[in-house]
């Protein structure tokens, strides 16, 4: 409940301050926002003439998604409701796509939003704010199917051990009506959403 608390409040806090959300991460994961599209672009080609053909196809998938022309991105308090996602993700050995998982966007009070991704073995939870220059931004934590839902470490009230390697934060960018990827700064990984229904 704690939790569901903090979070609804740093929403409302978000909501009433949009151009703070970038000052609530470490400047080194600010910074790390601003390259990780390129990242992931240039993890992903290096992957393209794999002799292995579904790590070719997934790179394939990945540098097509991000070759997507992107529409502005208006406001995102209609994102909440039902979606699906699915991850994309790249590294020294290959590249992997995974199946869509069921999330949703949650709204929170009257200017508030919450990513819950709570399916699957891997998943997030965190708020989704705008910087005040265009950009929508997510910051979170990571856990497992085995474990209770986390937030971002600096979230946390101070008598909650946390774990700063299991924050998660991201640039959101709409392809279409329903159609989104985000873009993580902390790994080269996507997430590609759908809406349901």
């Amino acid at each position: 409940m704690k939790r569901i608390l903090l979070i609804t409040a740093i929403a409302s806090l978000i909501s009433a301050h949009a151009a703070e959300i970038l000052s609530l991460l470490k400047p080194a994961e600010a910074t790390a926002l601003t390259t990780a599209e390129e990242g992931v672009k240039t993890s992903a080609t290096k992957h393209l003439e794999s002799t292995d053909k579904e790590t070719a196809a997934n790179a394939k998938q990945i540098t097509d998604l991000l070759a997507l022309p992107r529409i502005e991105f208006g406001d995102r308090l209609p994102l909440a409701g039902k979606w699906k996602v699915r991850s994309l993700q790249v590294n020294d050995l290959g590249a992997y796509a995974y199946p869509y998982f069921p999330c949703e966007f949650v709204k929170e009070g009257a200017q508030g939003l919450r990513l819950d991704k709570n399916t699957g073995s891997q998943r997030r939870s965190g708020i989704i704010g705008d910087d005040g220059k265009g950009n929508i931004i997510f910051i979170g934590g990571k856990y497992y199917s085995d474990e209770a839902p986390i937030g971002y470490s600096g979230f946390q009230d101070e008598s909650v051990k946390t774990d700063p390697t299991r924050d998660t934060y991201g640039t959101l960018y709409r392809l279409g009506k329903d159609h989104l990827i985000l873009i993580f700064g902390e790994n080269n990984e996507i997430y590609e959403f759908k809406k349901n229904g």
